[in-house]
This record gives C-alpha cells, sequence and structure tokens, in this order.
C-alpha cells in the first residue's frame, strides 16, 4: 500500500469538504454537470486499462475460493444488501437506491492495495477483476430492477441502455488502447511510462470527479445529514456483518491465511467507480450524494477491520 493509498482518506475528505464549501458560491451548474461525466469517463477509461484482463483465462486456478468469492459477491451479497435496506431504508427510497448500488458493485481494482495491506494472495485479487467486471455489467441493472424496483420509479429499459454506454465507451477505449500497448511490447518505453503512470492518474480523476460533483450539489448536505447518518450506519453494518460471515466461510473451507486474507477483502471493499458514475449520472442528486460519501467513509473501517486479520 503506497503512501497516496494510506492518505486516501484524508485526502477525498478534505476534496470532498472543500466541494461543499464551495457549492455555496453560485457558478454555472451545467458546466459542472459536463465536467462530472467527462472527468468519471476518463476516470472509467484509465481504471478499464489498468485492469488485468490477459489474466481471466487462469482465474479457476483458485477454486473453490475464487468461486466462493464470487458467490459470496453476486449472490449473498446482494441478498443481504436487500434485506439492510429493507430493514433500515424503507422509507428513504432514494437512500435505498443508493444503498444498493454501492453494496452489490464490487470493487474492481481498489482491493489490491488492501490485499497488500495484510499480506494476502495478490494474484487471487487480481484475478477476480475481469471476473467482477463481467458479471457486474450483466447483473447491476438486474440487481436495481429487482432489489429497488418497486419503491423507486425509474425506466428499467433506459437504466439498462444508459449503464451499458457509460461503460462501453470507455471500455471500447481502454481495449483499443491496451491492445495497441500490446502491440508495442513489454519493454517499450510508452508501455512503461503509461502502466507507472495510471494508477496515479485514476486517483486524481477519482478526486476532481468528487471535486465537480459536490460543487454543483454540496449545498444539499445540510438537509439530509440526518438522512446520511442513517445511511452510514447501513454501511457499516453491512461491511462488519459481512466480514464476520466471510471468516466463518474461510474456516469452514479451511484457507489458508493468503486466500482467506484476500477473499474478506473482495467482499468487504466497495470501490467500484462504476457504482459512483452510475449514482451521480443516472439519479437524483441525492443518491450519487450518498454513494460518494459511503464511498468515502468506508475506508477508516475497512482498515480497522483488516488490522485484525494480521
Amino acid at each position: 500500500m503506497t503512501s497516496i493509498d494510506k492518505r486516501q482518506f484524508i485526502i477525498t475528505s478534505a476534496i470532498l469538504v472543500l466541494g461543499i464549501l464551495l457549492s455555496f458560491i453560485p457558478f454555472f451548474p451545467m458546466v459542472y454537470e459536463m465536467l462530472i461525466t467527462v472527468t468519471f469517463l476518463i476516470l472509467l477509461y484509465l481504471c478499464f486499462v489498468n485492469l488485468p484482463i490477459s489474466n481471466m483465462r487462469h482465474n479457476f486456478h483458485y477454486s473453490p475460493p475464487f468461486k466462493t468469492a464470487v458467490i459470496i459477491n453476486f449472490v449473498l451479497v446482494p441478498l443481504l444488501a436487500g434485506g439492510v435496506g429493507y430493514i433500515f431504508l424503507p422509507n428513504y427510497p432514494e437512500l435505498w437506491l443508493a444503498f444498493i448500488i454501492l453494496m452489490v458493485i464490487p470493487s474492481m481494482d481498489g482491493n489490491v492495495p488492501f490485499t497488500k495491506y495484510v499480506s494476502g494472495n495478490v494474484d487471487f485479487s487480481l484475478a477476480l477483476i475481469p471476473i467482477h467486471l463481467t458479471l457486474q455489467l450483466i447483473l447491476v441493472p438486474l440487481y436495481l430492477i429487482l432489489l429497488t424496483g418497486k419503491h423507486i420509479t425509474f425506466d428499467d429499459n433506459l437504466l439498462v441502455l444508459w449503464i451499458l454506454c457509460i461503460i462501453s465507451v470507455p471500455l471500447a477505449a481502454a481495449l483499443i488502447t491496451k491492445r495497441i500497448a500490446y502491440n508495442l511490447g513489454e519493454d517499450h518505453k510508452l508501455r512503461i511510462e503509461m502502466s507507472n503512470r495510471v494508477p496515479f492518474l485514476i486517483k486524481l480523476f477519482f478526486n476532481l470527479g468528487i471535486l465537480f460533483f459536490f460543487l454543483n450539489h454540496g449545498h444539499l448536505v445540510a438537509s439530509y445529514t440526518v438522512d446520511l447518518i442513517l445511511f452510514l450506519f447501513c454501511i457499516f453494518i453491512f461491511i462488519i456483518m459481512m466480514y464476520m460471515i466471510t471468516k466463518m466461510i474461510c474456516l469452514f473451507l479451511r484457507c489458508d491465511y493468503k486466500d482467506k486474507a484476500s477473499l474478506v477483502v473482495s467482499v468487504i471493499t466497495r470501490d467500484s467507480p462504476i457504482a459512483l458514475f452510475i449514482a451521480i449520472s443516472s439519479f437524483p442528486p441525492l443518491v450519487g450524494m450518498a454513494v460518494a460519501i459511503g464511498y468515502i467513509s468506508q475506508f477508516p473501517l475497512l482498515r480497522l477491520l483488516l488490522n485484525r486479520m494480521h
């Protein structure tokens, strides 16, 4: 875990607070909307460029822990998220939607620094990323419809089309980039330079996206403070429950420490930029605001729980 990774919570929290404070100064909302969209498209492109797609054919080498991670993330996690939302957020439909978006979309590559932090199996975590991406593209619209459709009104077909559009454009551009990089060869100076800079650029554009969003909508936070506290409580309850359940599953499977650490990290880390972009671009401001604040606020709890893994 790099020094920037360790300070990510502090840096992003400071940017979020700055955005909220500056949001009370009137600027140009339409400009911010455009900047938000462009920034997150670039962010997704960089994340896709950084994905180890070539590892996909070797993924099942890690079964059964690998298959267990997929089943937990795409079966058990959505069921528990729907249950927590049903219990605590039935009167807050937009927060319920935000909770489902944040919880059912697993991390892309954000879990790798945490895996290194707990000395887990990094290859295991890298192998999960392409499968997570593929399955979330297929299943996330279905989760949103099944777990929130009766409580929140939105056009199902339009939602699916929009999600596919906002993901397919940066994904296609990233695949082209990776193909060009592959043709250049592993030792080419441009390819090495790109691989070194992409992780930093991901963090830069993520923080810019947060800043632009809260410059546009941060003034609403004061109106929903109590609601957002309840939302954060649901996130903490969910992460703690999944941490305990996953550790029990690892005990049952008799996983070694490295695989157990990687499995736990893959389940409790909910920091996908896809979730953030879907919430910000497809739904009312409260949904995006809740997902962004929840996204950032989970990191201290993750560090606390993962410290117990050592």
